[in-house]
């Protein structure tokens, strides 16, 4: 009896790659023209290539014949000018920078190897300027804000120096 496959194969895969042999492995006769079936199937997993999708906004304009001032067509939603970087890119960052303790140089760094953006630490810092809320899942209501059950605070027991911090809320 087979042993059970390690992978279960995916229902719809996006894409099937049928290869035929043309050559025998073991004596090199030609099959190219013989009839072949499938002997073995496994699905090849991977991400598609990350890359950024760079928009160049040109706002036209001129000077009105009316009053003689000069007038500019309005950036689209969400691309004024500012940071060149989207919303997108600044709640990644934002999300590898306050989540998971990632650096400003280390970010750059990562923004380079897997974007292929050059994004410097002075940038970054700004596009953290215009996130208001880094992640936006900590939007909270001011009014809620300062209740005791939002408060708290980390310390370590007293009795127990070794022990882990443990949240105590604060009343």
């Amino acid at each position: 009896m087979a042993p059970p496959p390690l992978h279960v194969l995916t229902e719809a895969p996006d894409k099937t790659e049928r290869m035929m042999a043309a050559t025998c492995d073991h004596c090199g006769t030609d099959v190219s023209s013989q009839p072949q079936h499938c002997r073995h199937r496994y699905d090849h997993i991977d991400l598609p290539p990350i890359r950024p999708i760079v928009t160049r906004v040109e706002l036209y304009g001129g000077r009105c014949r009316g009053c003689g001032k000069r007038y500019r067509a309005e950036a689209p939603v969400g691309m004024a000018p500012g940071t060149p970087f989207g919303p997108g890119i600044r709640s990644l960052l934002a999300y590898l920078h306050h989540s998971h303790h990632v650096g400003f140089e280390r970010l750059s760094r990562i923004a380079h190897e897997l974007f292929g953006l050059v994004i410097s630490q002075g940038a970054i810092a700004n596009a953290f300027r215009v996130t208001a809320h880094p992640v936006g899942i900590w939007q909270r209501d001011q009014a809620t804000a300062n209740l005791p059950s939002t408060r708290s605070r980390m310390t370590r027991r007293a009795d127990c120096p070794d022990s882990r911090a443990v949240p105590v809320t604060e009343r």
